[in-house]
Formats: C-alpha cells, structure tokens, sequence
C-alpha cells in the first residue's frame, strides 16, 4: 500500500465515522487492489468500487448493511446512490488511517486517479452501467462454472464471516 497521498484530502468532507475492519468491509465488498485510497458507491443495481487503476462491482450484500447503518444525517448530506437513483457523491476510504471522506463522484474519480499517475492519460470514464451489470452476470457465471464446491464452500465461509463480523462491529458502534 502506497503512502502517497494523491490529493487535497482537505477538498473532501471527512465523514465523522470510521469504516469497519476491512475484513468487514473492503474486503468483504470486494476490493481486490492494494492502494490507500478506494472509492464506493452504488450505481443501478450495483455497488462499484474504483481506486484509480481498477474498476470493479463490489458484493451489494455487506454494502446495503452497511449504508443503511450510516443514518439520517449522513444521508441527508451525501447520496452515495440506492436502487432507482444514481450517485452523487462516492465514499473515499483511506485504508491506512481508516478515515472516510466523501466527494463529488467526479472529483473523486479524479483524485483516485492521481495514486496512479502512469495511468492518468489512458483511464477511461466510469463504465455504462449495462457495462457493469454484464461484468457481474458473467462473475456470477464464472463462478459458478468454473469454482470447485470446496471453493464455493471456502467463499461462501469468508463471506458469512465477514458479514457476522461487520453486523458485530455496527452493533458495538450503537
């Protein structure tokens, strides 16, 4: 993980909450990178993940969980998407200091792509969302095609694990 911080973190809100353990919620989400600084939000049916070098659609499972934990105040400032209403802003995690913060979807697209400054010039725009919904239809479809049962054991596991431990943690938050 990179120490690099690639923006003004100053020009986003810092949100007054800390994020759960990345077993509990990167993790569980599903980002598969390794920078300091990933993006989520929640777009159509799907809940994306960028962190400037990759473009992913997270588990919605643990994200609704979660997002429904964040409360009226939070959401009557911030509207990271739901189903029927696309995103205005996206949560930042900075993974080092486990600090959140919260932009304008654009803007943190933007400075998600400074971690990565090789790639500044050939990233592309935000995928379609036909475009994600595919990507997850034909994850959906690798997996289930292609993974072993002990393999969908093991994962079906982790992630009844993890989703045990972020319910935990978001009852100890209160």
């Amino acid at each position: 993980m990179t120490n690099l911080v690639p923006f003004t973190l100053f020009t986003f809100n810092r949100m007054e909450i800390s994020p759960p353990p990345p077993a509990a919620f990167e993790e569980i989400i599903g980002y598969s990178g390794d920078l300091r600084f990933v993006g989520f939000y929640y777009q159509g049916s799907s809940v994306c993940i960028e962190d400037g070098m990759v473009k992913e659609v997270g588990d919605r499972s643990p994200w609704s969980i979660w997002y429904r934990s964040l409360g009226v105040e939070i959401h009557k400032h911030f509207c990271f998407g739901y189903d029927g209403r696309d995103p205005e802003h996206m949560l930042i995690l900075d993974r080092k200091a486990r600090t959140l913060y919260a932009g304008p979807v654009q803007a943190a697209r933007d400075a998600l792509r400074q971690q990565v400054p090789c790639l500044q010039e050939t990233q592309s725009e935000a995928p379609l969302q036909a475009d994600l919904d595919e990507k997850e239809e034909d994850l959906t479809y690798l997996l289930a095609n292609t993974m072993s049962t002990a393999d969908c054991e093991r994962r079906q596991a982790k992630k009844k694990e993890g989703m045990e431990m972020l319910e935990t943690w978001l009852r100890r938050q209160g």
